[in-house]
């Protein structure tokens, strides 16, 4: 999936250049972060549902809250262009086709990690990226150089791969009722603002590199970022493997993955950045030239986000979605005033640096959680 992902990029890039692939960052970056804070927890919810046996009321809650966001879609989809620079099109693109099926497929991705159906999960983010990544290839080919278009077919992905996971959880758990969303964000405990928090983590960077470099600089600081997903997906690999709670993943248990996970993942960034620096220019283009040495820079952060996002998911599993809050909304503070001071200071370049300091930050405080979990133990025991 990474590789096809991948390619997407490297032919989004040629098609746009950095101006116009900077744009289309930005907008997928502003739908994800609306599907996040959209999700109301359900995500996490129907992960907990799952392993309490309500099995049956996963899909129905999913298509529920997917079918209860069109009328703020169609809110924001009249509001918004009289109030930003936005244009009409676009964003009815984002609101009324990347976002509903973003969410459904966001909330029973939750209930497939709990039930370890990771396989499914990745077939439809699969398909998902296919789509994109064949249908930008045919723009390229017939020079349609559109960022609509692309935007299009970004959503198109995320459709179809919804679509497709419907089938599938219509035959293995069927559709027999649902559980509000009120009952399913309860159920996530206090989950939700540490998603919300945790996902702009993720992506704030680039709005930030957006404001002060520019449409360009965050298309080459995007390709950057392209490059250390590859890492990224490894790391993610590992989270998925781990939403447990405390009784089938002791403390210990979950410091030694997270260190593995940190460790793999900054093995296998090694190899990709050295290969990203010889192949950036031919792959993307020229314009693209300086986003070697940021990719670079990036890789740090990667492995560090790895070890995170390990002992993230136990904890949102776990009920403890008020301490990845705590840190995370922390981090984000000095992450936002990092971005800003590189991105002034160094450009895209130092952007980068700050963002694996940051993660970096953030690992020592998520590491911080069970280690002292363990010492305790550990003392009582004595």
């Amino acid at each position: 999936m990474s590789a096809v992902a991948f390619a997407g990029s490297a032919l989004s890039a040629r098609l746009l250049g950095p101006d116009g692939k900077g744009e289309l960052a930005v907008a997928t970056v502003a739908g994800t972060l609306g599907v996040v804070f959209l999700s109301l927890g359900v995500p996490y919810g129907l992960a907990r549902a799952y392993l309490m046996g309500h099995v049956g009321q996963i899909l129905g809650t999913a298509v529920a809250h997917a079918i209860a966001l069109l009328p703020l879609s169609l809110l924001a989809w009249l509001v918004l262009p009289s109030l930003t620079e936005v244009a009409p099109l676009p964003l009815a693109i984002v609101v009324f086709g990347l976002i509903p099926a973003a969410v459904f497929s966001s909330d029973v991705a939750g209930a497939l990690l709990a039930a370890k159906a990771v396989g499914t999960w990745q077939m439809a983010r699969l398909v998902d990226v296919s789509v994109f990544t064949v249908g930008v290839g045919v723009l390229l080919a017939v020079d349609v150089r559109s960022g609509t278009f692309a935007l299009a077919l970004f959503a198109a992905g995320t459709a179809v791969a919804a679509v497709l996971q419907l089938l599938f959880l219509v035959r293995k758990w069927g559709f027999r009722g649902r559980l509000t969303v009120r009952q399913a964000s309860a159920l996530s405990s206090a989950t939700y603002v540490g998603s919300v928090v945790d996902r702009f983590l993720l992506c704030a960077d680039q709005f930030v590199v957006a404001a002060v470099s520019g449409a360009a600089g965050v298309g080459i600081y995007g390709v950057a970022v392209n490059i250390s997903e590859v890492g990224q997906y490894l790391g993610n690999a590992f989270g998925m493997s781990v939403m447990e709670d405390r009784t089938s993943l002791p403390d210990r248990d979950l410091v030694r993955i997270a260190l593995l996970a940190a460790g793999a993942v900054g093995a296998l960034m090694v190899p990709v950045c050295l290969a990203g620096w010889f192949l950036v220019a031919p792959v993307f283009g020229d314009g693209f030239r300086d986003a070697r040495l940021a990719a670079v820079l990036l890789a740090p952060g990667v492995a560090a986000r790895a070890a995170a996002v390990v002992v993230i998911q136990p904890l949102m599993a776990r009920g403890q979605g008020r301490t990845c809050s705590v840190i995370s909304g922390a981090v984000l503070i000095l992450g936002v005033a990092a971005w800003y001071a590189g991105a002034e200071l160094g450009g895209i370049n130092g952007a980068a640096l700050a963002n694996s300091c940051v993660y970096l930050v953030q690992a020592a405080l998520f590491l911080a959680v069970p280690f002292l979990a363990v010492r305790r133990q550990s003392s009582q025991s004595v």
